[in-house]
């Protein structure tokens, strides 16, 4: 009995030691696939900012600093008004992150306004 309890117990451990190592690779994953998404956005935040600076005025659409818009994941961006915008992307199933100008900061979902 206690040859049977001791194969129970590896067992286990070793079930949950494979299923914290694929939940690491997959938060170590997902981690690199938004840092990715970042680094992208901050290229564009970069356009709109330098458009701002030599037009005094945001752009209506990422075509007016030469960018076109991309189908499906993005970079997106949308102006909310005179001074303010938001760069996003769409990725997975449902999810998103947004950067919103007047804060300075990425975040993973849309505010309301």
């Amino acid at each position: 009995m206690s040859k049977n309890k001791s194969k129970i117990q590896i067992f286990f451990f070793s079930l949950i030691t494979i299923i914290i190592v694929a939940a690491s690779i997959m938060y170590g994953l997902r981690f690199t696939e938004i840092n990715t998404y970042k680094k992208k956005g901050n290229v564009v935040i970069e356009k709109i900012e330098q458009y701002k600076i030599d037009n005094s005025e945001l752009p209506n659409s990422i075509s007016d600093f030469g960018l076109t818009e991309s189908m499906g994941e993005g970079s997106y961006y949308k102006k909310i008004d005179s001074d303010v915008y938001m760069v996003y992307f769409n990725f997975g199933f449902d999810d998103l992150i947004v950067y919103y100008s007047d804060t300075k900061k990425w975040c993973d979902s849309y505010r309301k306004e």
